[in-house]
C-alpha cells in the first residue's frame, strides 16, 4: 500500500538552517513507502537518476521504484560496487556519462541511496553536474544516517589521500528509514557506532552516558529496541545539524566534528581502505587523540578508558599494530585538515567537550601510537 501524504505519522523532523540552502532531515519507520509524500512536498522534478550499490538496491530497490511508480516517476538507477575504492574520477564519469546521455536538465534530481561511500560520490556529482542540480540524501547504513548524509560533504578519493577532491554541496532532503538497519551486516553497525560515539564524546557527556547504560541493546539491530535506535540517530543528527548550521564550511566550530579523524584517515589511507573501514579506523583515532590529550594532562586517564571501553564493547578494535609509525604522520601531514603546515587535531578535555589543537609534536604523535599499539 502506498501512502497518499493525507495523514502521515511517525516522521521526526529536523530542519537544518544553513545559510542560502536549509533542508530537512526526515528520520521514522517506513520512510521508503512514504517518498512519494516527500516528493511531492518538495516539488521535485520526475526526471530522477538513482545511485545506488548491488547489495542495497537487491534488498530495497523494488520498494523504492514502485513508490515512484506511484506518481508516475521511471527512474533510472545506476549500480556501483561497494567500498571506498568505488570513490574515484572514472566512477564520476560514468555517472556524468548516463546524465548527459539521457538528457538531464538542471532542475533533475540526483538520489544517493545507500552508505557513505554513495552519498559521498553520489553528492560530488550532484555538485558539479551543470554547476550543480538537485539531491536527494536517502542513507541506509547508520554511519551515513547520522554522519555522511547530513552537511554537505562530498568528495571522492585521491592515491595520495582519502576526501582530497570535494566540495561543500548541500542536499534538498535528507531521507532517513530506521528499518533498513534490520538488515544492515553487524559490522556496518558497528562503524556507525563510532560516529554515534564521538557525538558523546565532543558535545554531549549526557548521550556518553545514555550510550554506555544501552550498550548491551546496540551489538545488533532489533525491532523491539526501535525506540533506542531512533533516539540515537535524532540526537546525533541534531548534533551535527547544530553546528553545521553554525559552520557550514568547516572554518571554526565543524573542526570538532573531525575528533578520531586525523590519526583515523591515515590508518585508513595506510590500509589502502582494506583492513578498517570508516568507524573502525575512527574508533582507533578517537582513542588516540584520547591518549594524546591524556599525555599533555588535559584529561584524566579514565577519559581514555571510557572510551575505548565503549568502543571496544561496541565492537570495534581501539589498537593498531604493525605499521610504520612515521610514514602514518607522513599521512598526517597530506590531511585536507593541516593549516600552515601543521596538523590539527580535536582533543577531548573531558567527555562532552573538545578544542581544536594545532601545536601537536611528531613526538606527541609518535607516543600516542606506541600506546595505540599496546606499548608504551
Amino acid at each position: 500500500m502506498f501512502n497518499t501524504g493525507e495523514e502521515l505519522t511517525g516522521i521526526e523532523t529536523i530542519h537544518v538552517n544553513v545559510k542560502n540552502a536549509p533542508y530537512d532531515i526526515y528520520v521514522g519507520g517506513g520512510m521508503l513507502s512514504k517518498i512519494n509524500y516527500l516528493w511531492k512536498k518538495l516539488k521535485l522534478s520526475s526526471q530522477v537518476l538513482i545511485v545506488s550499490d548491488p547489495v542495497v538496491f537487491e534488498l530495497y530497490g523494488k520498494k523504492l521504484i514502485d513508490n515512484f511508480s506511484f506518481l508516475g516517476i521511471e527512474p533510472f538507477v545506476h549500480c556501483v560496487a561497494q567500498g571506498e575504492a568505488s570513490k574515484n574520477p572514472e566512477e564520476i564519469f560514468k555517472i556524468y556519462d548516463i546524465l548527459v546521455a539521457n538528457k538531464y536538465s538542471r532542475d533533475c534530481v540526483i538520489v544517493a541511496f545507500g552508505g557513505g561511500v554513495i552519498g559521498d560520490l553520489t553528492g560530488f556529482a550532484a555538485a558539479t553536474y551543470m554547476r550543480g542540480v538537485n539531491l536527494i540524501q536517502i542513507p541506509t547504513t547508520l554511519l551515513a544516517q547520522v554522519d555522511s548524509s547530513i552537511g554537505g560533504k562530498t568528495a571522492i578519493n585521491h592515491k595520495y589521500g582519502k576526501n582530497l577532491i570535494g566540495s561543500f554541496y548541500q542536499p534538498k532532503a535528507v531521507i532517513i528509514d530506521v528499518d533498513v538497519l534490520a538488515t544492515l551486516p553487524e559490522r556496518e553497525l558497528r562503524t556507525g557506532l563510532a560516529e554515534v560515539i564521538k557525538y558523546g564524546v565532543i558535545e554531549d557527556q549526557s548521550f556518553f552516558d545514555y550510550l554506555s547504560r544501552n550498550k548491551d541493546k546496540l551489538g545488533v539491530y532489533q525491532p523491539e529496541n526501535k525506540t533506542i535506535w531512533i533516539k540515537i540517530i535524532l540526537t546525533s543528527c541534531k548534533a551535527k545539524a547544530k553546528i553545521v548550521t553554525i559552520d557550514e564550511r568547516e572554518q571554526g566550530l565543524r573542526a570538532i566534528l573531525n575528533y578520531g579523524h586525523t590519526i583515523g584517515h591515515a590508518i585508513e589511507t595506510i590500509t589502502d581502505y582494506k583492513k578498517y573501514n570508516h568507524g573502525e579506523a575512527v574508533a582507533i583515532g578517537m582513542v588516540g587523540a584520547a591518549i594524546i590529550a591524556k599525555n599533555r594532562g588535559l584529561v584524566d586517564p579514565d577519559v581514555v578508558m571510557r572510551i575505548s571501553n565503549l568502543a571496544k564493547y561496541l565492537g570495534l578494535p581501539v589498537e593498531v599494530k604493525g605499521y610504520d609509525a612515521s610514514e602514518i604522520i607522513n599521512i598526517l601531514k597530506l590531511d585536507k585538515k593541516v593549516k600552515e603546515g601543521k596538523v590539527h587535531f580535536i582533543l577531548p578535555k573531558r567527555i562532552g567537550l573538545v578544542e581544536d589543537f594545532a601545536d601537536i609534536t611528531n613526538n606527541e604523535i609518535m607516543k600516542a601510537l606506541k600506546e595505540l599499539e599496546g606499548t608504551k
